[in-house]
């Protein structure tokens, strides 16, 4: 499930036969260098703030920047993989999320809902739960730019959700198995409600809280149980930013919910889960 431009320019490029030597001779070294010596690999947090980034494999603690643009130029060549904050993100349902014209048809969803700006937002298609989500918070072709300019390799840009939900997988088998069973991401008074059956999603919507707090966390899930908007079975707690390591009675499967810069590591072990 990984974040894409809808209608993407098409570019015309002229260029004389040294030009096109150069650039194949540069490239060949960069591929050259790739093989002999493998780039670090980073996971990389955009949301509404700017980035949280840290290393796939070291102990360093998450790097704070303002922008996607401020990290990637200081940062060395490496490989980054962008998880989008569900702040940044619109969220639909398709009927029919496995045709051909799925991204289309979400563009026209989502324009009608949030005006003609949204025809041209990013879309991922989860086809498999039928999900699209449209990139309405960040700049996706600014994003790419700083990338190539800070020599950076752009691995996958996917909603944050889909990962938490990859890595909830693996840290808590029972939910992918259980016949009903829900996973609520909180990003401070952001939470993204998915609700699974037999390990598939079924149902995706956000809800805000009041405060960041446990106690608007157990008021929430009262009101998603009044309205018969969960999961029969047992409901997880996933993400960071309200000042408890335990809320009510829920399961914290990937770490205490806490600031994101002290205890981010369950975000960043990215390599432990594909990318749907």
């Amino acid at each position: 499930m990984s974040l894409r431009a809808s209608e993407p320019a098409a570019t015309a490029l002229r260029a004389d036969r040294l030009r096109l030597a150069g650039g194949w001779l540069a490239q060949g070294r960069r591929a050259v260098r790739r093989i002999v010596w493998p780039r670090p690999s980073w996971t990389v947090l955009v949301d509404a703030d700017g980035v949280v980034a840290a290393p796939g494999a070291s102990a360093v603690a998450p790097q704070r920047c303002a922008s996607f643009g401020a990290w990637a130029s200081a940062a060395d060549p490496c490989r980054a993989s962008l998880l989008v904050s569900g702040r940044l993100l619109h969220t639909l349902h398709l009927a029919d999320a496995a045709g051909g014209d799925a991204a289309r048809d979400a563009a026209k969803r989502f324009a009608t809902y949030h005006g003609a700006a949204a025809a041209t937002w990013p879309i991922a298609i989860d086809r498999r739960s039928g999900y699209a989500c449209a990139l309405h918070g960040a700049d996706l072709t600014a994003i790419g730019t700083a990338a190539a300019s800070g020599d950076i390799d752009l691995e996958c840009v996917v909603p944050l959700w889909s990962e938490v939900l990859a890595l909830a997988a693996l840290r808590a088998p029972d939910l992918a198995s259980a016949q009903s069973a829900t996973l609520l991401v909180v990003e401070h008074t952001l939470v993204t409600c998915l609700v699974l059956a037999n390990g598939a999603l079924i149902d995706a919507q956000q809800r805000f809280l009041d405060a960041a707090t446990p106690a608007a966390l157990d008021d929430l899930h009262a009101r998603l149980v009044a309205e018969s908007a969960l999961g029969t079975g047992e409901t997880l707690l996933a993400g960071w930013g309200v000042d408890a390591d335990v809320a009510g009675g829920f399961r914290l499967p990937l770490g205490p919910l806490v600031d994101r810069a002290e205890r981010a590591d369950w975000l960043f072990r990215s390599s432990e889960a594909g990318h749907p």
